[in-house]
């Protein structure tokens, strides 16, 4: 009996080793808001994380379904956070992290240090594509929300300046509606390129 007690204590712990921590099962948003909560909602949600609130600037980067913004730091870097509404319904509908420009080093840096951070809090990306140094697309998929890591470098751009940000959008039911949205994210991140 000892010696059956002895095999299966190394056996449980072998496996205890060998197997990787339990999967995070779903997303329900970006931190502690979550998808078709009104304005008043979301600003509440996000000023009880200690998070200011700020009304976003008229800019033609910024739509005016972004009513209001925040700032977040993240591994020591400052990123801004914009909030997008449905325009009928003033409804969450996605959340952009990032997206400024920034000299190409500081941008690598910005890159490595989200994606060891979401993949240290999410586990393995479910999709990663590149495209040589200039474009990188790291998406983690759950039920309810699709988080999309972007890097775009504008090789017309004097200084090669790069955008880096994270989008977060629920997740499409339809791979076809999944792609649009996911598009449409990396082109808002690289809107401000075309407005120069």
């Amino acid at each position: 009996m000892n010696r059956l007690v002895h095999v299966t204590l190394v056996l449980a712990a072998s496996l205890a080793v060998t197997m990787p921590a339990q999967a995070i099962e779903d997303v329900r948003g970006w931190r502690n808001t979550t998808w078709k909560m009104s304005e008043s909602q979301v600003k509440r949600s996000v000023g009880a994380l200690g998070l200011v609130v700020t009304p976003a600037a008229a800019s033609p980067a910024l739509p005016a379904t972004v009513p209001f913004t925040t700032k977040v730091d993240i591994d020591g870097s400052e990123y801004d956070v914009a909030f997008y509404f449905h325009d009928d319904s003033r409804q969450l509908g996605r959340v952009q992290v990032g997206g400024q420009d920034a000299p190409r080093e500081d941008a690598l840096r910005r890159h490595a240090s989200l994606l060891r951070t979401l993949t240290e809090r999410l586990g393995a990306p479910t999709e990663t594509d590149s495209r040589g140094s200039l474009l990188s697309m790291t998406r983690w998929t759950f039920k309810t929300t699709t988080i999309a890591l972007n890097m775009y470098t504008d090789t017309g751009a004097r200084g090669r300046v790069t955008q880096v940000g994270v989008t977060y959008s629920p997740t499409a039911q339809g791979g076809e509606d999944r792609e649009k949205i996911l598009g449409f994210g990396l082109l808002q991140l690289l809107g401000g390129f075309w407005k120069r």
